[in-house]
């Protein structure tokens, strides 16, 4: 199954995500385009914080490409066995075909602040 993540909200997209892997295969496509709603200041600093914790030789490790922002997200939702079963990528080569998933996006909340992964990434010094 192929998902598009464009305007879709990251941790309601992961949850649906990591229950279809459980199930079988999952490819996410423009993953750069999910957003996280609220204050673009705010989730920005929050990011940047999990980047720079820890140590460069032990960790914790933290993603600055959306495609690995996404994966560790879902990641964290799927059982061990499935986690083989998730792959994500930036923008959709091949022109894939997705299937759409019924969960909200960036236009459907109350709270219209969202950021973009890729904006997100970009301020942690991920370079397209």
């Amino acid at each position: 199954m192929n998902i598009d993540a464009t305007g879709k909200i990251l941790g309601r997209l992961a949850s649906r995500v990591a229950e279809e892997a459980s199930d079988g295969e999952v490819t996410v496509v423009n993953t750069e385009d999910a957003v996280i709603s609220g204050d673009e200041e705010d989730i920005k600093d929050e990011y940047n914080q999990k980047y720079e914790r820890g140590a460069r030789d032990r960790g914790p490790y933290f993603p600055r490409s959306p495609d690995r922002i996404v994966h560790r997200t879902i990641s964290g939702m799927v059982p061990d066995d499935a986690e083989d079963n998730l792959k994500t990528l930036i923008g959709n080569p091949d022109s894939v075909d997705t299937t759409d998933v019924d969960v909200k996006t960036g236009d459907d909340t109350k709270n219209r602040e969202y950021v973009r992964i890729g904006d997100i990434s970009q301020s942690l010094g991920w370079e397209r």
